[in-house]
């Protein structure tokens, strides 16, 4: 299950009618992703609030607000699974993307060729192309 802000490739897979091919310039390697199986592979929203500890080691993950995962199912299996946090499950594959606008309006538009802007800079440095991603 990927809690990733930037949904895995395989994850993309499930998306029907995308352009998966299209979307691999997006990734700084995508072939990292080509040997998992996208029926095994789920993507919940950024909305959990995960972050890093910075004394912990970068395998370790925190979640502040673990009831907020809102998950798409698996497309693979039916039998329940016991998991250390509470999943909102949603039968749409779009579900986990419904702040991905607001993160490719925001967060992703942050990051200049010449250095970095806020978040509020990069929305409203251009309000037309803010509402293009939107719409």
């Amino acid at each position: 299950m990927s809690i990733m802000n930037m949904p895995p490739l395989t994850y993309l897979q499930r998306i029907p009618g995308l352009n998966v091919e299209a979307c691999r310039s997006c990734y700084t390697d995508p072939s990292v992703w080509d040997s998992l199986d996208p029926t095994l592979l789920t993507l919940c929203s950024p909305d959990p609030q995960a972050f890093r500890p910075p004394d912990e080691p970068v395998n370790v993950l925190q979640v502040r607000l673990p009831t907020n995962f809102k998950a798409a199912r698996f497309d693979a299996g039916d039998g329940k699974i016991a998991l250390p946090v509470k999943l909102k499950v949603h039968d749409s594959v779009f579900v986990p993307l419904a702040k991905w606008s607001m993160l490719i309006a925001g967060n992703y538009r942050c990051v200049q060729q010449d250095g970095m802007r806020s978040i509020k800079d990069a929305v409203h440095s251009d309000i037309a192309a803010s509402r293009a991603i939107y719409n």
